[in-house]
């Protein structure tokens, strides 16, 4: 395999965890995914909080940005992607006059995007590997509230898994090219209790599939 053919691979299956993720979500909180305000606050700059959303087909996938401006200019930024409860670190953020440009290299995006006339919002592209979607980001008028109060989660530690539930030896990007594994049937089991748990079924269709005998080739 060549480096750009691995390179293709890595990432769409970098997508395709994220839309297995998102999928999941929709399912077990579908309310709570929704678009964020269609109108911003306006301002100068883009130091504050500003919210968007992906549109990724079964759910919407919200974004919140941060970013701080230090006294020298310097910026500094960081992205949760809010309902998937991960926080991605921005490589790099540059602006000339109202262009956006956005580097996460954890999860191999970036994002460009220009601002308004009175700096309320930013239209732009998030590109994902070979995927794009549209993004629009609205400022805030205050930070988001990450934290929404919602009591009825699960802490699990999963050991040896990257942050898109493959089994490897480093998380690194670099290892995506050499990762068969979609999404490790650990992690989806344990989804899958956890939303049989609430909305029924679904834990015992589990059993009864894993229970099937294998048909002989």
């Amino acid at each position: 395999m060549t480096q750009s053919n691995t390179r293709s691979t890595a990432m769409k299956r970098t997508l395709l965890g994220m839309l297995v993720v998102a999928a999941v979500f929709a399912l077990a909180h579908p309310t709570a995914a929704a678009a964020p305000e269609a109108a911003g606050v306006p301002g100068e700059g883009p130091a504050g909080d500003w919210l968007g959303a992906l549109d990724v087909g079964p759910t919407k996938l919200r974004l919140a940005l941060h970013v701080e401006a230090a006294a020298d200019g310097t910026l500094t930024a960081v992205l949760h992607s809010v309902d998937q409860g991960a926080r991605i670190p921005v490589d790099t953020l540059e602006i000339e006059e109202r262009a956006w440009r956005r580097t996460a290299g954890s999860i191999g995006a970036t994002s460009t995007g220009t601002m308004n006339a009175d700096g309320s919002a930013v239209e732009g592209t998030f590109t994902q590997g070979d995927r794009s979607f549209p993004l629009r980001l609205v400022r805030l008028a205050e930070p988001f509230a990450l934290a929404a109060g919602n009591e009825d989660f699960e802490v699990r530690v999963l050991t040896g898994l990257n942050h898109l539930f493959q089994h490897a030896e480093s998380g690194a990007v670099d290892e995506y090219g050499a990762i068969e594994e979609t999404f490790s049937p650990q992690a989806l089991n344990l989804v899958t209790d956890w939303i049989g748990a609430r909305f029924g079924g679904a834990a015992t269709r589990r059993a009864e599939r894993d229970a099937r005998p294998v048909a002989s080739p």
